[in-house]
């Protein structure tokens, strides 16, 4: 039968229509679709073909919520960052949602109330939706979000950044026709069953424009493969995202650290719920390096603090010229012009003048983002000696002709008597302040070994509770969720014995 115009139109109409049918408000959009002469797909478990994640695997990982729900997932980028899509705070039209978010990272469950130690949560600062994204109702290109949090995280075992590849230089590595990456979130258990309380992690294979291109169907693909996507999964596997995943990272490995690829966007889906036989579509982050970081480093101590413990490009990587010291200054070798703040490349050498010529001249070198050694960068005042700080096992008492004196910056013809505290002990433990230095090397107090505090009494047999710090070389060894995992012994100031414990880091908690 033929088709008139205004026949086609309708027709055209309706199939657009269907295109933008979306499942759920929440989670990673799902495009409904119909296909004749096929049974829908059965309920799965989500992540589709996925497993539980161990404990804090990816310290990364950020959940999104509001109103005590979870909303989306998110990837720490920065200790003020968290990278994710944009969708999660917009409406349909792309207006953004009236409503208070909350970000919460080193967790594992699902459950905003779930007893996790690790756990940290921030409010947003600042919400920052691309401003070209017109939400779901358009193609949903520039579908990306980056939220600043009200305050840094607290970097730990637990909680660490993804690694971005700011400059590019691990393009041709990761975007390998076929290369696997891990992608994490939390999702349903089942179709209308419950969410998955646990973080899932799912492997999925990415590919090149022209594969995705040639796989992807002709409706999803003209409707929603957008320049700033790539697609990831396997055709007839039953393995990858689902709705709830939204925001989710893709990561890849490259010489054992994990970098950021794509995240979680947009995936079919039938009327019964996820399409994992099918690639779901990724926003690519090289697309958006130069807005990212425009955000991340529009703060100054943002941008140093993150030169410190991310990934940027060499050519950006340096330490900052630190302002002078009480009664000294700093010089940079061969003469060079010296101004303070400027950032100096990696391997730069300063040198501290002090004013009293009895303290020697001191180097420092920046290796790593930060001087060595700069904590010893002091000089002292003219006419006096290095000051003296009494601590848990020794104490100082700073004289002058016979009258007590500050042990801060004491003046020559000072001495200084030191006391070690109960169960410390030293060789040598009287000093003299002469032309600017001390005559003897400050020596440490040492603990006594092999000295009970106390000797009880009483002993039940078979063993008996100690009495308060009756042995004290002993030690208990805690993780950093508080929990004691096994004990040791102090052999010196420096180390402690104690048993190996295989795969401490990755044991369950």
């Amino acid at each position: 039968m033929k088709m008139g115009s205004g026949d086609l139109q309708v027709f055209v109409g309706l199939v657009r229509y269907l295109l933008y049918i979306f499942l759920l408000n929440e989670g990673t959009h799902a495009v409904s679709f119909l296909e004749c002469g096929k049974r829908r797909p059965q309920a799965m478990t989500l992540i589709v073909g996925g497993q539980e994640t161990i404990k804090y695997e990816f310290p990364w990982v950020a959940a999104i919520y509001t109103q005590g729900t979870k909303l989306c997932s998110g990837t720490i980028v920065s200790p003020y960052h968290v990278v994710t899509v944009a969708h999660c705070f917009t409406y349909q039209n792309g207006t953004t949602k009236d409503q208070r978010f909350i970000v919460r990272v080193g967790k594992h469950y699902r459950d905003p109330s779930a007893n996790e130690p690790s756990a940290q949560e921030r409010g947003i600062k600042n919400l920052n939706v691309h401003k070209q994204y017109r939400g779901e109702d358009d193609d949903g290109s520039f579908d990306i979000a980056l939220l600043e949090v009200d305050q840094p995280f607290v970097f730990s075992s637990y909680v660490q950044p993804v690694c971005m590849d700011w400059d590019s230089v691990h393009e041709d590595s990761i975007f390998v026709d076929g290369s696997e990456g891990i992608v994490t979130g939390w999702g349903f258990v089942e179709q209308n069953g419950p969410r998955s309380e646990v973080l899932r992690k799912v492997d999925v294979a990415f590919w090149t424009r022209r594969t995705c291109y040639n796989q992807l169907p002709a409706f999803f693909r003209d409707a929603f493969f957008t320049t700033d996507k790539f697609c990831a999964g396997y055709i007839n596997s039953s393995k990858g995202i689902c709705i709830g995943d939204a925001g989710a990272g893709l990561v890849f490995e490259l010489d054992n650290r994990y970098f950021l690829g794509g995240i979680a966007a947009t995936m079919m889906a039938s009327e019964e719920g996820c399409e994992s036989n099918h690639y779901s579509l990724y926003t690519k982050i090289s697309s958006y390096l130069k807005w990212l970081k425009q955000i991340v480093t529009a703060n100054e101590n943002i941008a140093i603090e993150l030169k410190t413990r991310i990934n940027f490009p060499q050519n950006e990587l340096g330490c900052s010229l630190p302002q002078h010291v009480s009664f000294g200054k700093f010089l940079r070798v061969k003469d060079q012009r010296y101004t303070v703040n400027q950032v100096v490349p990696e391997g730069s050498t300063i040198k501290l003048k002090c004013e009293d010529k009895n303290n020697e001249i001191q180097l420092f070198i920046c290796a790593g983002n930060q001087w060595t050694n700069f904590d010893k960068a002091k000089c002292n005042k003219p006419g006096t000696c290095t000051s003296l700080e009494s601590t848990q096992t020794e104490e100082y008492i700073c004289t002058k002709n016979g009258l007590k004196i500050s042990c801060e910056n004491p003046p020559v013809g000072s001495e200084a008597q030191k006391k070690c505290r109960h169960l410390f002990s030293s060789s040598d433990n009287v000093y003299r302040c002469e032309n600017g230095k001390w005559k003897n090397a400050i020596t440490p107090c040492v603990p006594e070994c092999g000295i009970k505090t106390v000797s009880p009494t009483t002993l039940v047999i078979g063993g008996g509770n100690a009495t308060v710090n009756e042995y004290p070389w002993v030690v208990a060894i805690y993780n950093l969720l508080g929990y004691q995992i096994c004990g040791g012994t102090i052999i010196s100031q420096n180390y402690v014995l104690s048993a190996f414990l295989d795969q401490i880091g990755t044991q369950s908690l």
